[in-house]
């Protein structure tokens, strides 16, 4: 697929939100989705491919061991141009590069986009109007969904009332070379962007080195924002859910340390990974090694909180889609609550909530409740909860409730 170069940085932002929101690391191995920005070829099938990946350009390393295809055919590096939509699974070398075992060069989604980002400017006519994102013009009309995350308002909000320096999540599809918004919402929604094991080479003042489990290096820098579970030293089992920055240094949002010594940092905290299936076992690499060749995953987990009591909780969200289906998942967990309470869990999808059903604490003050499409049980099956239209990507907020009043709530 060649597209015109003003869609370029637009595709780029739909990648960070919906194609690899989530950069998932099984082992050594990173895969997402993304646009190429430019090819630097200095070989048959030797160079480097830069892509944009949430807004920031990646160098990606092309080689002689570099698989890449287009529509099931072998190509040559010389066969990517800048505008295309590809599929990179890649590693972190030796020497900090990303170098790329395979790239596939996809075209299923150039009629479509979905990003995030700051308006920069409003252009308000009689019968369309106009946003613009990063320098990028994307079209509202009549048909055009905008609501505003936690108003409870549902669909009021007027393309007039959108103003410069709104943060907006858009869905759209690209015709006749105008991208026009299906959907707006306008409100951050956080969401992971890389995740990583692997045993502590060395600390520094910024944070730390890993050596990642498989092979490969990486840098990873901790600030006031980082949860940190354990003592960061060297030899440590650690797990890092984090942002690539410009230098492929990973900004960690969370650092979970291996305390007992089982290889999982799961277990020794709860905010840890617990339940993703990528841990130290890689649960989620199918008989092919890993390499899934035709699927996309995306996450995000939110901490629940309470200004008035010690109860805590985290709700976590998961997409897959994988050779053609879709898989769905919502987990929410709860702690420190009195002994048999039972919590009302209410998921909102902008202008629409949704009873999601009850938990009940257990003997140690904990509940769980885990739903996905297809469950056995029918007070779990997702099917029957997700509203028309919507999937669990859409959902922005959630709350737990005992006897009527709000005891948890995070917004996504």
């Amino acid at each position: 697929m060649k597209l015109q170069q003003p869609l370029i940085f637009a595709l780029s932002l739909f990648l960070a939100v919906f194609g690899s929101s989530m950069l998932m690391a099984k082992g050594s191995e990173l895969k997402f989705s993304s646009v190429v920005v430019s090819v630097n070829q200095t070989g048959s099938n030797e160079g480097i491919l830069t892509v944009s990946v949430r807004d920031v350009d990646v160098p990606v390393t092309v080689n002689g061991d570099t698989e890449i295809e287009e529509s099931g055919e072998e190509i040559d590096l010389g066969g990517i141009s800048a505008g295309d939509f590809v599929k990179v699974n890649a590693f972190f070398s030796d020497a900090g590069e990303l170098v790329a075992n395979e790239i596939a060069v996809l075209d299923e989604r150039s009629e479509q986009f979905r990003f995030q980002g700051a308006i920069t400017a409003t252009d308000t006519a009689a019968d369309l109007s106009v946003i613009t994102l990063m320098g990028v013009e994307i079209s509202l009309n009549s048909s055009t969904e905008i609501t505003r995350r936690g108003n409870g308002d549902g669909n009021s909000v007027l393309p007039t009332d959108l103003v410069v320096g709104d943060e907006v999540n858009v869905r759209g599809g690209i015709a006749d070379g105008v991208l026009l918004a299906a959907r707006i919402h306008v409100g951050n929604r956080e969401q992971g962007i890389i995740e990583l094991e692997g045993v502590i080479s060395e600390t520094t003042d910024t944070g730390f080195a890993i050596n990642i489990e498989g092979g490969g290096s990486s840098t990873v820098i901790v600030d006031d924002n980082t949860f940190v579970s354990g003592e960061i030293i060297v030899g440590a089992f650690v797990e890092v859910e984090g942002q690539l920055n410009a230098e492929l240094s990973v900004i960690a949002f969370e650092v979970v340390i291996d305390v007992d010594g089982d290889g999982d940092g799961d277990d020794d905290n709860h905010r840890g990974k617990r339940g993703k299936g990528n841990s130290h076992g890689n649960a989620n690499d199918n008989d092919n090694g890993g390499n899934d060749n035709d699927s996309i995953e995306v996450g995000a987990e939110i901490t629940l909180a309470s200004d008035t009591t010690d109860v805590n909780g985290k709700a976590e969200t998961k997409y897959k889609e994988e050779n053609g289906e879709v898989e769905q998942e919502v987990e929410v967990e709860i702690e420190h609550a009195v002994a048999g309470t039972i919590f009302t869990l209410t998921v909102s999808f902008a202008e629409q909530s949704v009873e999601f059903g009850t938990m009940t604490a257990d003997d140690l003050g904990s509940a769980e409740a885990k739903f996905k499409i297809g469950d056995s049980n029918p007070d779990r099956d997702l099917s029957t909860l997700l509203p028309d239209g919507l999937d669990v990507r859409d959902i922005t907020a959630v709350q737990i409730l005992a006897d009527g009043s709000v005891i948890l709530e995070g917004n996504f």
